[in-house]
């Protein structure tokens, strides 16, 4: 069986959300939607074998979205963090399969070396905690993501050249 899932994330200039859609088509197929403009947000959940769920929820206008199956928003995550301040900062996070908002943390680990598509590297490694998981991104020097690793949920992700 064959599923497919793809999502949408629009940002202000500023980088914080304004609509966020999610779709997955196969053998139950569902759909997401948000729209951040409005106060209270509102997410709508249409699909998957269950009756249509409509969610106000009162959020933050810099909230950070984190979709579990896009990788590329743990590099929004990252881009977020003050290098500055360092330490463990807090932002609040909203995460589209739960549809809840939450608190994720974000900590460097420190420089490893790991073994990217074949190759040894060393990567600067940051540690990404929500309720639920606990994620390990590893970065380039120019801050790009190069690895996602979170062995809980037995996967892994890396950035191809």
């Amino acid at each position: 069986m064959e599923v497919r899932t793809s999502s949408d994330l629009i940002l202000d200039r500023q980088f914080n959300p304004v609509s966020y859609t999610w779709s997955q088509k196969g053998s139950q197929p569902s759909q997401l939607s948000i729209d951040f403009r409005t106060d209270p947000v509102r997410a709508l959940r249409k699909g998957g074998g269950r009756p249509d769920d409509q969610r106000d929820f009162k959020l933050d206008k810099d909230v950070l979205i984190l979709d579990d199956n896009i990788i590329h928003h743990y590099q929004l995550a990252i881009a977020r963090y003050d290098q500055t301040k360092g330490g463990t900062q807090a932002f609040r996070a909203f995460i589209p399969q739960e549809a809840l908002p939450g608190l994720v943390t974000l900590s460097v680990g420190g420089s490893e070396a790991v073994t990217v598509e074949g190759e040894k590297r060393t990567l600067r490694r940051f540690l990404l905690t929500t309720e639920l998981a606990q994620i390990s991104l590893w970065v380039d020097d120019q801050g790009h993501l190069q690895l996602v690793s979170a062995p809980d949920a037995q996967f892994q992700a890396t950035r191809k050249k």
